[in-house]
């Protein structure tokens, strides 16, 4: 971040106070003084003097004018008041008492009487600050990797494997657990695309192990068992998963799991609590899959954790 305070001079009480509280939160900060300003000749004002001024309004990231009441009529104020405002950035006012006694160039910023009610309210929301610059950074880095800070392409860089750029993404404010076009939550295309680290990543970012697909109804879980990648199911169940949900055709997690005739992941289900009682759209259990295909190792290790007919 990169504060600019605005003030008559550029020493005094408040802009002492304001410069020390920046310092204490790690943030950069400018004073733009008007009595210096009032010094320089017109010449200076019509080229190089009025090039570093607009440097100086068009870097800041927030800006603060102290005691404005002393130079609201200043005949620079419209234009440097309406370069912040067209860039969108939080201005503060002090040196008045409402925002009703605020001259129109002015209008729109926050208004505080004294600095003292700025600091007390700038250190109740500083990190509110941080997190939009956080999220302002990272978008303009993937805008100049040609990234789009879409849904699909978040997940095209999940299914990539490319953690730094995920990383970027969740910076910049994606929601974890968003969908992609085809209805696929993040944490699934993790899994599908069996990228442990990115897994690690989603869910401590705050990604819900259940979330569920819409194509075949499956939860992370499900699909890091779909993938027999033992590793990764055993994050999701580590994680709370749900190790009893059904998908669109009817499978639990263990029938599932039996299906794809993996002993470890079967075994892993089994001990961590998964119910071997639940049948799919055939009226069949895990117990019964192992029993049909001749699974014995399989069919030993339900019998071992109680989960046989």
């Amino acid at each position: 971040m990169k504060w600019l305070i605005v003030a008559p001079k550029a020493e005094s009480p408040a802009v002492d106070a304001v410069q020390c509280f920046l310092h204490e939160n790690m943030v950069k900060s400018t004073v733009y003084a008007i009595d210096n300003q009032k010094s320089v000749t017109i010449l200076e004002k019509a080229d190089a003097a009025f090039k570093k001024i607009k440097k100086c309004f068009s870097d800041a990231t927030h800006c603060i004018f102290l005691d404005a009441q002393n130079y609201a009529a200043d005949a620079s104020m419209p234009y440097l008041c309406g370069l912040l405002s067209g860039r969108g950035i939080p201005v503060f006012v002090t040196g008045y008492d409402s925002a009703k006694e605020l001259p129109a160039v002015f209008s729109g910023f926050r208004t505080f009487d004294t600095e003292k009610k700025l600091l007390k309210e700038l250190a109740k929301r500083f990190v509110v600050y941080i997190e939009e610059e956080t999220k302002s950074d990272a978008r303009k880095v993937l805008y100049d990797k040609g990234l789009p800070f879409t849904p699909d392409c978040f997940s095209f860089q999940i299914a990539k494997g490319n953690e730094e750029t995920c990383s970027l993404f969740l910076q910049a404010g994606m929601d974890v657990n968003d969908v992609d076009s085809a209805g696929t939550p993040m944490l699934c295309n993790a899994a599908r695309s069996e990228h442990k680290e990115i897994v690690q990543l989603l869910l401590k970012s705050g990604a819900d192990v259940n979330a569920i697909s819409k194509d075949r109804g499956y939860s992370p879980l499900m699909d890091a068992i779909w993938r027999e990648n033992v590793e990764i199911a055993e994050i999701f169940i580590k994680a709370g998963a749900n190790l009893n949900l059904i998908s669109n055709d009817g499978q639990s997690p263990l029938i599932l799991a039996v299906g794809n005739g993996n002993e470890k992941i079967c075994e892993l289900l089994a001990k961590n609590g998964a119910d071997g009682k639940m049948k799919d759209h055939m009226g069949m259990t895990a117990y019964g899959y192992a029993k049909l295909f001749k699974k014995n190792k399989i069919q030993a290790i339900l019998e071992k954790y109680g989960k046989a007919d």
